[in-house]
């Protein structure tokens, strides 16, 4: 018999264990070498497993949060806006991903705020920035924007995932808005 280790994170999860039927014999380097093999995409699928739920986690997370959070391509245009938003705000996803933040923001703010947006795309730490934002039926929002853009090796990140970061070239914000001024939203109990 031949064991080959599943060790994560460099923790033993298990042994992978090649039998042989017959006389005894030697294992060769190549059966050796196959048997590593096997037990490295045992290891990945453990680990692509482990990502796959953490990250509907933080989607879940995300998608229910009594703030708004939303996700900005580079060119200003809403990637994912998540359900406190587009109840708020009145709009659908779909709808949303053809608007940019320009088209929410009151128009006295867009010169500041057109100022700042090359400052977030760079990462740099601008604070605590007090905005209002437009709904699709004309109502008006007080928020407080916080930028999270502290690049690819992001502290936040850091704190919720132990995998290694991709860059992506896109932009997150979360906004905070009092339940009860929410449309169609309820306050939990």
């Amino acid at each position: 018999m031949m064991d080959a280790p599943i060790i994560e994170e460099g923790v033993l999860r298990g042994v992978l264990c090649h039998e042989h039927v017959g006389a005894p014999r030697r294992w060769t380097q190549d059966e050796k070498t196959f048997a590593l093999a096997v037990s490295a995409l045992v290891t990945r699928a453990y680990a692509d497993d482990r990502r796959r739920k953490a990250e509907a986690a933080l989607r879940d997370f995300l998608e229910n949060a009594h703030d708004f959070v939303v996700i900005l391509k580079p060119d200003g245009r809403y990637d994912f806006v998540n359900r406190a938003w587009r109840e708020a705000l009145g709009y659908t996803l779909e709808e949303a991903r053809r608007l940019t933040w320009e088209d929410v923001n009151v128009p006295d703010q867009l010169p500041a705020l057109r100022t700042l947006w090359p400052r977030v795309l760079a990462g740099e730490e601008l604070g605590k920035i007090e905005l209002t934002v437009i709904a699709k039926d004309g109502r008006r929002f007080e928020a407080d924007l916080v930028v999270g853009a502290d690049g690819i090796r992001s502290v936040l990140r850091a704190g919720i995932s132990s995998d290694e970061p991709v860059a992506s070239g896109y932009v997150a914000y979360r906004g905070a808005l009092p339940v009860a001024e929410a449309k169609g939203t309820k306050e939990d109990e």
